[in-house]
Parts: C-alpha cells; sequence; structure tokens
C-alpha cells in the first residue's frame, strides 16, 4: 500500500494488516515508519529523485526544451543535473542510515513525459546535457535538429496522416525512424541517463547495507521509453520495479491522462479534430484493439479498459529480465477487485496500491479477500 490517511494511522494499519498487507510504501516520517514497523509491516520510503525544493528552484536546475525555454515538470528538474543528483544520493545515504526500513523506491526518476504537455516533453537540452551527450557518444545537435523538425511537423495535417500510415506498414515505420534519427538517439540517451543515476543509487544503497532493496516507480510499459525508463536497462539495478498502471487518473503517470494530453496537444498544433488525434494516440500506444473512448472527457473520467491493466502488467514480466515486478494501480478505481486479479493472473510477485484515503476500508478489505483467493 501506497501511504497512509493522515487521521487515525494506527486505526488503518489494523485494517491493513488483518487484510493481508505486508509492505508499504511511505515518506520518510519517522513515527509513521516506528508505528508501521510495530505492526509488522516492511516499510519503503519513497522519494522524489529530481525535486526542485528550496534553493533548487531556480532555472539553472530546469529542463530546457528544443528552443531554449526553460520547464518544471512533476516539480522537478533536469536529470542531468549534478547537483540535483547528489542531493538524491545524499538523501538516500542519510535516509538508509538513519532509519529502519526494508529498502528505498524513487519517484520521479525520469525525464518529463507528454503529460506535462509535448512542450516539456521535449527536454532536455541544455548545456549539461549537451556535455553528457557528448560523453555518451551522442550527436547532440542531431537529436536536437531532429526533434525540432518533428515538432515543426506537426503544423503541417498531412504529416500525422503519414505517421498514422507508417505504424501500420513496417516499411513506412523503418522510413520513418530512418529520418528521424535524431529522434530514436534522443529517446536512448535519455534511457541510458536515468540507468547511469539508477546505477549510482544502487551502489550507494548496497554499500550501506546489501540487504537494503531498492525499487522504482516506473511508467507503464507502453510508455516508458518516453521517459527513458528501459526496463531491460533498470532491472540490472533494481531489486523491484513498480510499473504505474494506472488505467485511470487525473496527473502525470496516469495512462488516460498522458494520451489525452498528448492528443490535446497534437490537436492544437495540427488544428485537427481532437478524435483524428485520439485516435492516432491510440494506435501509437498499441491500444486500439480495446476499443478505448473516442470522447475526450470519458477518457479523462472513466480511463482506458480494464483489459490494458492485463497487457501492461504481462508486458512488465516479459521485460524485466526475471526482476520481481509489483505493479501499482488505483485504490480509487471502481474496477479495484478486477484489476487485482488481472495484475496477480499475469504472474506478478506482488500488487500495490495508490494511495490510501479515509473511506477507502472497504475496498481494502474486499482487495484482501481477493489476494487470498488468489
Amino acid at each position: 500500500m501506497f501511504g497512509l490517511p493522515e487521521k487515525k494511522p494506527e486505526q488503518a494499519l489494523k485494517i491493513l494488516s488483518e487484510s493481508g498487507f505486508t509492505h508499504l510504501s511511505l515518506p520518510r516520517n519517522n513515527n509513521l515508519i516506528k508505528l508501521a514497523l510495530d505492526y509488522g509491516f516492511k516499510v519503503y520510503v519513497f522519494c522524489k529523485t529530481f525535486g526542485l525544493e528550496n534553493k533548487f528552484r531556480r532555472a539553472e536546475y530546469l529542463a530546457e526544451d528544443i528552443y531554449g525555454r526553460k520547464y518544471i515538470w512533476f516539480g522537478s528538474g533536469c536529470p542531468n543535473n549534478l547537483e540535483l543528483r547528489q542531493k538524491n544520493l545524499e538523501w538516500i545515504e542519510d535516509t538508509a542510515t538513519q532509519v529502519d526500513i526494508s529498502g528505498i523506491s524513487l519517484d520521479g526518476i525520469r525525464f518529463s513525459s507528454p503529460g506535462s504537455g509535448i512542450e516539456a516533453f521535449f527536454t532536455c537540452f541544455c548545456e549539461t546535457c549537451r556535455r553528457k551527450a557528448e560523453d555518451l557518444g551522442y550527436d547532440f545537435e542531431k537529436m536536437r535538429g531532429d526533434l525540432q523538425r518533428l515538432y515543426e511537423s506537426f503544423e503541417k495535417p498531412k504529416f500525422l496522416k503519414y505517421v498514422s500510415s507508417a505504424v501500420e506498414d513496417p516499411l513506412m515505420l523503418l522510413d520513418f525512424l530512418t529520418d528521424f534519427r535524431g529522434v530514436v538517439e534522443w529517446l536512448s540517451f535519455r534511457a541510458d541517463c536515468i540507468a547511469e543515476h539508477v546505477r549510482d543509487a544502487r551502489n550507494l544503497l548496497k554499500s550501506i547495507d546489501p540487504e537494503l532493496e531498492l525499487g522504482a516507480y516506473i511508467f507503464t510499459p507502453s510508455l516508458s521509453s518516453l521517459v527513458g525508463q528501459d526496463y531491460r536497462m533498470l532491472s540490472l539495478y533494481l531489486d523491484v520495479l513498480q510499473p504505474m498502471i494506472y488505467r485511470l487518473g487525473k496527473g502525470v503517470a496516469c495512462y488516460n491522462h498522458e494520451l489525452a494530453v498528448l492528443a490535446e496537444d497534437l490537436s492544437r498544433l495540427t488544428s485537427l479534430p481532437l478524435s483524428n488525434t485520439l485516435s492516432l494516440v491510440y494506435k501509437l500506444a498499441g491500444v486500439s484493439e480495446f476499443n478505448p473512448p473516442l470522447d475526450l472527457n470519458k477518457l479523462k473520467e472513466s480511463g482506458l479498459p480494464l483489459e490494458i491493466v492485463s497487457k501492461e502488467a504481462l508486458r512488465a514480466q516479459q521485460i524485466a529480465l526475471g526482476k520481481r515486478v509489483e505493479p501499482i494501480i488505483m485504490l480509487r478505481d471502481p474496477q479495484v477487485e478486477d484489476a487485482t486479479r488481472k495484475v496477480l493472473s499475469a504472474g506478478c510477485s506482488g500488487v500495490n496500491f495508490f494511495i490510501y484515503k479515509e473511506g477507502f476500508e472497504d475496498k481494502i478489505r474486499k482487495i484482501g479477500e481477493v489476494v487470498r483467493e488468489s
């Protein structure tokens, strides 16, 4: 379970324990952690990896787009900024040595996503990223140039028709990927950078205590490559992968939100009807077969079809190189019990839930019954 209600946390712990829950993801709050430990829970503390707290909320720490504009995404800055990375490593060291926990879960361990807006998504091209690209052997100007060309192509309605055809025609897809080779490199560059920091976090944590586990809340497989999260690479360093398979929700990382914002942005840039861009986005995400809603409001409110949970959980299992996969799904989902069954049927080693709030006690008890029956 992710989090506890602010009021009566002890009562919540009692309900969770009686329902068969064993692990908790909590903020670094010593009193709350001690209380959870007293109830026999394994506690994992989560952190916002590249967060812009206090002195770091300045322009030099922000992500930069293809035109030199700066952006804050998910309250975070450039993932390659050395000070932001060092701040996170110092937090990990301090937490691992001062708090009695089973492990640490990295949150926001990525680059910006489409859900933060397409302009913020097309980052980061700051001077730090230029140097990092050169160090890793990437052509920085090729990446930026092709990404700018892609962005400006969105203003041509015919271009989206070309992209739509490329999704269905292997030869046209090869032509597209060859033409925009720098975009492919950009995605690969992002993945290398994120894997590098996860490696450093893992090595630091294991040097403190080899028994401490490192996990990460990562995007659902269909979206993960967009934000620099390569499951195979991350599996080399993580003890447990925690895919956020949020079929419905109202913020970044929620599958429906990410697709909705991308469709809205493409409609704005191309002046095409929203139904057209939404259909294209579904094709790109590989979810058209599940007949997702073509009404944007319905997508935002009701989310994506439940079958998508199965598909994403299975895909995560297939590409995690044998590491534990414990997806996190929305506790407020009206179909959370069925979603839980689908995650467990996919062979995942566990399932997590976001987020425990007052009033969810009946849901929690029913989920406990589902897990016991599985």
